[in-house]
């Protein structure tokens, strides 16, 4: 599970001190070596596989961005880190920084570490590779994988060819990051001997292994390949990588930086795959159709708790199901979400801490993701509090702290939630996200995140119940940088000088599905378009 990372920085391949790019498939992502030059400096993106960040490894990262850049730290939709604001000649010593924390352990393969993880693995007892805590050292669940994928990749020569485009998700089973529609996805099979279609009306996964197994999905598939042994997962995600890549050299001509850039869309490469598995040993229990969820659904902020051990389902006991590996929509974490009055949280309804004994984490969101020095340090501290806690930054643009001492999960959540982050559902900055607009980027049509705020600011009786709401994503130009998937409402600058707000999917929609609402500029005006369209149905 997503508990430990190396905190001693691991030897960097070579040239991990200098400034020459990694190697790639052509296309132009920026990378920790690999600078991209915006229109407020250069840019750097520093892939943190799982979002798993060390209290020593976040203070760097605050260092580098002070020091170097615009003081921010930005989170990006694959839970990594971008610096805005750099000196172009800054290479040398970005690359320095991050080597010593450890965030650099090979230089050619440094825009290729793009995994995300399900951030909640072991934190809330869905964890379906079993995995029940965040201890120093443990080898088991999403946090084996994730560490034995990020080796396996740095050290295979032929994977440094992958794309910085190319995604690698690790679901525990709750269907999160597999909604992600990563290039190879892992997912959690059940331990027990029970299985998931026994408990969500046969559109589980089944695995026949001693440990429960795992299952490979292929791009945007919905055949999943059962893995025996969980063990098998990262290495068997490796070797569909480098599958990838033969198939992508017989087409050299075209763009194929992920699998469905494929021109079949990547239905050969299962065969590939499948030859590739056997020709390595990695046994097969079979292949299963399991169709991922239509919408990635964030962590909500808040306090996350361990299981009540009195509340642990007996295995043994036909009459108490586990939780499925594959969770119903009805299948929650358990958190204590805090609604908030004017000056703070309620006492009257705050749920009641968790003991001092046990080890909490709280659910964060950066507003637009973007972190301030003042809150990135706040967090950090915030980790501190424990030998075992960390931050996972997660693919919404959120972070989860985790090893906060029960006792404290509540004053540290209000700590945080004045530095102005979001900690609740009825935040007015929930779902809200934008690209990062002018005056950092030359072909966005307006300063939309400025908009954003000036929009978040207007209090609207259609307002209430945020927590209900579609998301909203606004976007300077027509590439819409970091949009989310799902349903949403698609909020977008003209050259004009306008916005044009769209609800992207619904039934049913405030307009025509696909069209489009001219609006006004003026916040009072897009808000309350802003506002009805995101409204459910």
């Amino acid at each position: 599970m997503l508990a430990d990372m190396p905190t001693s920085p691991r030897p960097a391949r070579a040239g991990a001190t200098g400034t020459t790019p990694s190697g790639g498939r052509g296309d132009a992502c920026p990378g920790s070596l690999r600078l991209h030059r915006a229109d407020d400096g250069a840019l750097a993106r520093i892939r943190i596989p799982g979002g798993v960040l060390r209290p020593a490894q976040a203070e760097a990262l605050l260092t580098a961005a002070r020091r170097l850049g615009d003081g921010e730290l930005h989170l990006t939709s694959r839970g990594n880190v971008q610096l805005r604001g750099l000196d172009e000649q800054c290479g040398g010593e970005l690359a320095q920084l991050l080597g010593n924390a450890g965030l650099l352990p090979s230089a050619t393969h440094e825009r290729v570490r793009n995994i995300v993880a399900s951030p909640l693995a072991g934190l809330d007892g869905l964890d379906g590779l079993g995995g029940h805590g965040s201890g120093h050292g443990s080898g088991h669940g999403v946090r084996g994988w994730l560490r034995t994928l990020d080796e396996l990749l740095c050290a295979s020569d032929r994977a440094a060819a992958l794309s910085g485009r190319f995604l690698f998700a690790l679901d525990d089973g709750r269907g999160d990051v597999d909604a992600l529609r990563a290039d190879v996805t892992l997912l959690a099979a059940g331990t027990s001997g029970r299985t998931a279609a026994d408990h969500d009306g046969g559109a589980g996964m089944t695995a026949t292994g001693h440990d429960g197994g795992a299952g490979l999905r292929i791009g945007d598939s919905d055949d999943v390949l059962l893995l025996s042994r969980s063990d098998d997962g990262p290495r068997a995600a490796l070797l569909c990588a480098e599958t990838f890549l033969d198939a992508a050299d017989l087409t050299p001509e075209a763009k194929v930086w992920r699998v469905r850039d494929l021109p079949d869309t990547g239905a050969r490469l299962r065969e590939g795959t499948l030859a590739r598995l056997a020709k390595a040993g990695i046994p097969l229990a079979g292949i299963r159709q399991h169709p991922r969820r239509e919408t990635a659904t964030p962590p909500p902020y808040g306090i996350v708790t361990p299981p009540d051990p009195r509340q642990t389902p007996d295995p043994s006991d036909p009459s108490d199901p586990p939780t499925p590996p594959f969770p119903s929509p009805s299948s929650f974490p358990s958190l204590l979400c805090i609604p908030r009055g004017p000056s703070g949280p309620s006492e009257a309804i705050r749920p009641s801490a968790p003991a001092a004994t046990s080890p909490a984490a709280l659910s964060i969101g950066a507003p637009l993701g973007r972190l301030t020095g003042p809150q990135w340090e706040r967090l950090t501290s915030a980790a501190r509090k424990t030998p075992d806690g960390e931050l996972r930054l997660t693919p919404w643009r959120g972070v989860i702290v985790t090893g906060v001492p029960g006792d404290q999960a509540g004053s540290t959540l209000d700590e945080l939630a004045a530095t102005g982050l979001i900690t609740t559902a009825d935040s007015p900055w929930t779902g809200v996200g934008a690209c990062i607009g002018t005056p950092g980027c030359a072909k966005s049509a307006a300063d939309v995140r400025a908009m954003a705020e000036a929009v978040v600011s207007w209090e609207l009786p259609s307002a209430v119940g945020r927590f209900t709401q579609l998301p909203v994503y606004w976007s300077g130009c027509e590439r819409r940088c970091g949009r989310p998937l799902g349903d949403r409402v698609d909020a977008l600058a003209t050259p004009d000088g306008s916005f044009r707000v769209t609800r992207v999917c619904g039934d049913p929609p405030p307009v025509a599905l696909g069209t489009t609402v001219p609006t006004d500029t003026s916040a009072a005006a897009l808000a309350h378009t802003v506002a009805h369209a995101r409204r459910p149905r």
